[in-house]
């Protein structure tokens, strides 16, 4: 009797080496494994949090640096191109991807799946991953900023004609740059000699387009 305690105890202790314990919840939507058969070499299984959806994204080098696990980023599906969805940056692979001598990056993007949204398995989408941000800030077109000996200036209208305004600059994106002295919201500014736009003030984050 004894010895059969010990042979169970000691097939437990064998059993939980093992033991497969999910590292979150989901559902288990693929299963490779079968009784007497070995371990396959590819994924054993595969377990979806049917409540997020992940998608992957290639960075070159230059735009990987740039960026940190934990980032914010907005979702522009094909399906849905007028509707942006709020992701996250939730990790960044370290072993580049080489095609035809371009190296690239995968970076993973998570996002709570949306409700009332039809979305399946390898649609394609675009990214907006965003470098920083800022807030309550004046904002003009990169085309409005110039630059002299004096420093950089955009011409102002003041109803009557244009007038040279000396500026400081902080953080810009790829259409406008943030404005930190020399206007205030609600001057208007000269683009070119024959047309005019409005200095905004902008809470929106600077941003740049991966995708």
């Amino acid at each position: 009797m004894q010895q059969a305690e010990n042979s169970h105890a000691a097939n437990l202790k064998k059993a939980e080496e093992y033991l497969l314990v999910a590292p979150m919840d989901g559902t288990i939507s693929s299963l490779s494994l079968k009784e007497r058969f070995t371990a396959p070499t590819s994924s054993a299984l595969v377990i979806e949090n049917r409540d997020m959806i992940s998608l992957k994204a290639l960075l070159d080098q230059s735009q990987v640096v740039k960026i940190q696990s934990g980032a914010t980023a907005k979702i522009f599906f094909d399906a849905y191109k007028k509707q942006g969805f709020d992701a996250k940056v939730s990790f960044i692979e370290s072993v580049p991807a080489e095609a035809s001598g371009v190296v690239s990056y995968t970076v993973k993007l998570t996002l709570k799946r949306p409700e009332g949204v039809e979305l399946y398995d390898a649609m394609t989408a675009t990214a907006q991953i965003y470098l920083d941000s800022v807030d309550d800030a004046i904002r003009v077109p990169l085309a409005a900023i110039q630059e002299d000996a004096n420093g950089k200036f955009v011409q102002v209208y003041d109803g009557r004609r244009l007038r040279k305004q000396i500026v400081t600059v902080g953080k810009s994106d790829t259409t406008y740059t943030q404005v930190l002295t020399g206007l205030k919201e609600g001057d208007k500014i000269s683009i070119t000699a024959y047309a005019t736009t409005t200095a905004q003030r902008s809470s929106n984050p600077f941003q740049s387009l991966f995708g």
